[in-house]
C-alpha cells in the first residue's frame, strides 16, 4: 500500500487486511528481492511507522467522529431553540390578546366610573386612567425584566458549578485553584 493510499483513507483501516504484513512471504527477506526464508520479521522501524500510521489514522477517525457529533448537537440545539422561541412567541401573542381584551373592558368600566364621579366630565377620568396604566405598565415591564434577570444568573451560576465540578472530577482541581494558590503569598 503506498503513503497516497493510507492518505486517502482507501487502505486497509485499523485491524483490517493486516494479515499481509504480518505473514512470511509478504515480508522482504534480508537475503535480497526473490528469495523468501520465511524466517526473518519486517524491520522494526518499518513496524514502528506502521503501527503509528494506524494510530495515527485511528486518532484521526476518532476526531472526525467527535466533530460529527458535536455537529448533530449543535444542529439539535438550534432546532430546540427554534422550536422553545415559536411555542413562546405563540403563548405570548395569545396572553397578550387576553390582557388587551381585558383591560380594555377594564379600562371602559374605569373610565365610566370616574366620569360619573368627576361631574360628567370625561377628560379628567380618562386621564387618570391613562396614567394609571401606563405606571402598571411599567411596573410590570419592570417586575418581568427582574426576574428573567434573576433566572437567567441563577442558570449561570448552576452552569458553571457544573462546569467546575466535572473538571474537578476529571482532573482532580479547577482552574481557579491554581490562580488562588498563586496570588496567596
Amino acid at each position: 500500500m503506498s503513503i497516497t493510499d493510507k492518505v486517502n483513507g482507501s487502505g486497509p483501516h485499523y485491524g483490517e487486511g493486516r494479515s499481509d504484513r504480518s505473514s512470511p512471504a509478504s515480508s522482504p527477506s534480508p537475503a535480497g528481492p526473490g528469495t523468501t526464508d520465511g524466517a526473518s520479521p519486517p524491520p522494526p522501524r518499518a513496524q514502528v511507522l506502521e503501527e503509528l500510521w494506524d494510530h495515527f489514522s485511528e486518532f484521526r477517525a476518532y476526531g472526525e467522529e467527535v466533530m460529527r457529533i458535536e455537529k448533530e448537537r449543535a444542529k439539535l440545539g438550534f432546532r430546540e431553540s427554534m422550536a422553545r422561541i415559536r411555542t413562546e412567541a405563540i403563548v405570548t401573542v395569545a396572553l397578550c390578546a387576553l390582557v388587551l381584551a381585558g383591560s380594555i373592558y377594564t379600562l371602559l368600566g374605569l373610565s365610566a366610573g370616574l366620569q360619573d364621579l368627576f361631574d360628567e366630565r370625561p377628560w379628567i377620568g380618562n386621564l387618570l386612567l391613562g396614567v394609571a396604566a401606563l405606571a402598571a405598565a411599567g411596573i410590570w415591564a419592570t417586575v418581568r425584566k427582574q426576574r428573567k434577570d434573576r433566572k437567567d444568573l441563577e442558570e449561570k451560576i448552576a452552569e458553571h458549578e457544573q462546569r467546575e465540578a466535572e473538571q474537578r472530577a476529571r482532573f482532580g482541581r479547577h482552574i481557579a485553584d491554581r490562580v488562588a494558590a498563586v496570588d496567596r503569598p
